[in-house]
C-alpha cells in the first residue's frame, strides 16, 4: 500500500485511537499528516518557462550550459537550481551517449552453450581461465567440470579463441574427455 494510501485512511475525528496512534498503526510519520507541499515561486516558474523556450532552441544544453546561459540573459541562478528545475520538468540535454557496450562488427559472437544446462553434479561442466600473475600467463587452472560429449566441441571452440595461449591444454584436455566419454 502506497504511502499516500495510507495517509488517507487516517481519520482525523476518531473517537478512540488519537491521530499518533493512527500513525503508528499505519507506519507514517506524524510530521507527514500537517506537511502541505509549497509550489514554486514566481521567479522559478519564469526560470522554468525561459529554461524551456531555451531548450526548445538548444536541446543539447544540459544544466551547465543552460546555467550560463540564464546567466548572460540576467537571472541570478546557480547550476543545482537548473538541474533540480530541468528535472522537474523532466528535461534532459540530448548528445551522443558513448557506446561502450555494442560490439565491434569485426569481432565474432560465440553462442552461449550452456543455456538451458542445469548443472545438479559435480564434474559436470567445464571451464578455464588464466593465472592472474603475468609470468603465470602461459598456465592454466582448470576446474573440474565435464559437459556432454556434443557440448564439448563447441565449448573447446569457445575457450581457444578467447585465450590462445590455453588454446593447447584445453584442446588436448577436452579431446581426451570427449574420446573416453560416449556421445550423449
Amino acid at each position: 500500500m502506497s504511502h499516500k494510501d495510507r495517509k488517507d485512511m487516517v481519520e482525523r475525528d476518531h473517537k478512540v485511537l488519537s491521530l499518533s496512534s493512527q500513525c503508528k498503526l499505519l507506519h507514517i510519520s506524524r510530521g507527514s499528516l500537517y506537511y502541505q507541499a509549497v509550489g514554486e515561486t514566481a521567479e522559478n516558474l519564469l526560470i522554468m518557462r525561459r529554461m524551456d523556450e531555451l531548450f526548445m532552441l538548444y536541446p543539447f544544453y544540459g544544466s551547465r550550459q543552460m546555467m550560463r546561459h540564464l546567466q548572460r540573459e540576467g537571472f541570478a541562478i546557480g547550476r543545482h537550481r537548473v538541474r533540480r528545475l530541468m528535472k522537474l520538468m523532466g528535461l534532459k540535454a540530448i548528445y551522443r551517449q558513448p557506446r561502450t557496450s555494442d560490439p565491434h562488427p569485426a569481432h565474432k559472437t560465440y553462442p552461449y552453450l550452456l543455456h538451458g544446462l542445469t548443472i545438479t553434479r559435480p564434474n559436470h561442466v567445464w571451464c578455464t581461465e588464466p593465472k592472474g600473475s603475468a609470468e603465470q600467463q602461459n598456465s592454466t587452472q582448470i576446474r573440474a567440470v565435464s559437459l556432454p560429449a556434443r557440448l564439448l566441441q563447441g565449448f573447446c571452440k569457445m575457450q581457444v579463441s578467447k585465450s590462445p595461449w590455453m588454446a593447447g591444454a584445453v584442446i588436448w584436455i577436452m579431446a581426451v574427455r570427449t574420446c573416453a566419454m560416449p556421445l550423449a
